[in-house]
């Protein structure tokens, strides 16, 4: 089959069958096969609010319907299930960061579904070893197999306060077991180890965007860790060629193969404030090396480009949640593929009508010509700031540069 741009595209809007205003419906999108899951950490159920749900879709001829909705087996009040999601083969992660077991704040939980014939079940529910008030535990998920990591994005380590942690459980027969604790050495008071991460086979990339670099204030770092006997080992420590303070660079972190982009949603340069950016590393024999930066063409103020990062293969998604559409902060999502280490902006995604910020691009998902992306202030037949997400699909493999923006 021949090459397809992002033009000879199909489009699909994702809505909650039940929306509320304010459910954060899109806030966190994953993409598996023929499943996207959604997540909507706000959603309120009865009489309790915020306790979440994250929405199954599988697509039917070229159609996607609701076919699940996932929640928690005890539902709690501000639990925020679906504050993240990651999906992997019949392997399904959901965070809940403000789950409080022991009538304590805020310490969180993940819960793990597993697909059989009748659908989507949970399997169990994960939680820290070393429980905190504040940590946080599910603020992220990644699956891979029979791994799944889970963050704890403000746990304190010793005296350093919110520094970050990143627990990792394997599938050992029927039971998911913590097998071990993610705490790098250079981790500082708020370092918010964990804010972002990517896992790809053997590889972790872990991002800490509160880190202080040579004295700079949040500008940023992010960890490699690497699967080596059984054993996650920190292998590098990544950080900007050029560090500025309040980058935040590993705001956002993805990784597929030989490539790792690691954004700084709040970096600036030249005469634009912060528009954001990202960063792409390739490995150099044993390390990682940073080989260029990546800016979005229309660059503006406060865009917030690297608000999200998705790659699959050679092909890289990248949100821009505040990036403006006329004069709303509607939210952009830039497509581009690598090419030998050159970055190739194929195309702009943007709701040029938007009346309201909806801030699409606020989650970004890549699998193979499928790319996903979460608006999840987006009003919706007649509602206000519901959440919706988009679909994009291509006939065939991307390839090519498109010659306009795709609007919608």
């Amino acid at each position: 089959m021949a090459n397809a741009t992002w033009n000879d595209i199909a489009a699909y809007k994702l809505e909650d069958p039940d929306p509320q205003q304010n459910g954060g419906f899109g806030r966190c999108v994953a993409s598996y096969g023929d499943t996207v899951v959604v997540g909507a950490p706000f959603k309120n159920i009865g009489p309790d609010d915020h306790v979440g749900g994250a929405y199954i879709f599988h697509r039917h001829d070229r159609e996607w319907k609701v076919a699940q909705i996932l929640s928690p087996s005890v539902p709690r009040s501000r639990d925020r299930f679906g504050r993240s999601v990651a999906i992997q083969g019949d392997t399904i992660a959901v965070g809940a960061p403000r789950f409080d077991p022991f009538s304590r704040d805020n310490i969180g939980a993940a819960y793990i579904f597993r697909r059989d014939r009748d659908g989507w079940r949970e399997e169990q529910r994960v939680d820290a070893s070393t429980p905190q008030e504040q940590a946080f535990f599910g603020t992220k998920v990644a699956v891979w197999g029979d791994t799944v990591l889970v963050a704890a994005a403000f746990e304190d380590c010793a005296e350093k306060r919110h520094a970050g942690a990143v627990y990792v459980f394997e599938r050992r027969g029927d039971t998911w077991v913590e097998s071990q604790k993610l705490q790098p050495s250079g981790l500082q008071t708020r370092s918010i180890f964990g804010l972002s991460l990517a896992l790809d086979d053997g590889v972790a990339i872990i991002g800490a965007p509160g880190s202080e670099v040579e004295g700079i204030p949040d500008a940023g770092v992010s960890y490699l860790f690497r699967r080596i006997d059984g054993r996650w080992v920190e292998t590098q420590t990544l950080v900007a060629s050029e560090p500025l303070i309040g980058s935040r660079f590993g705001n956002s972190v993805g990784i597929s193969g030989d490539t790792v982009i690691v954004a700084a949603h709040r970096a600036g340069w030249g005469t634009v404030r912060r528009p954001g950016g990202a960063y792409l590393f390739t490995p150099d024999g044993e390390r990682w090396r940073e080989k260029r930066r990546l800016q979005a063409s229309d660059s503006q103020a406060l865009g917030d480009f690297g608000s999200s990062i998705a790659i699959h293969d050679q092909t890289v998604a990248i949100g821009a949640q505040y990036m403006k559409a006329g004069t709303v902060q509607a939210g952009s999502a830039y497509v581009g593929r690598l090419d030998g280490g050159l970055w190739s902006e194929e195309q702009k995604f943007c709701d040029a009508s938007a009346s309201t910020p909806g801030h699409f691009g606020s989650s970004v998902s890549l699998y193979k010509n499928r790319l996903v992306v979460g608006a999840p202030r987006m009003d919706c037949n007649g509602t206000l700031a519901t959440g919706a997400c988009y679909v994009f699909e291509a006939d065939g493999p991307i390839g090519g540069a498109s010659a306009c923006d795709h609007a919608f």
